[in-house]
């Protein structure tokens, strides 16, 4: 699917990745996926957060290229 399917899909609370992201021999397949975060008792704005290959949370904000790109997936 292209950027703004998968965009869709965050929204509606869905886990996506782009099919380059699941390279062989990752421990895990990276996703992204949008969050709401609890800090010092108080609740976040919503943003996007990317599930990283060593199981590591990281803020993503997407390249020209994943905006572009044609391979994104669904993440079971």
């Amino acid at each position: 699917m292209n950027f703004a399917q998968a965009f869709d899909a965050l929204r509606e609370g869905k886990r996506v990745a782009r099919l380059m992201w699941t390279q062989p021999g990752a421990r895990r397949p990276a996703w992204i996926q949008i969050v709401v975060a609890k800090v010092l008792g108080e609740e976040s704005a919503p943003f996007i957060v990317m599930k990283r290959d060593d199981g590591k949370l990281a803020p993503w904000t997407p390249s020209q290229t994943a905006i572009l790109a044609e391979d994104w997936i669904l993440v079971v």
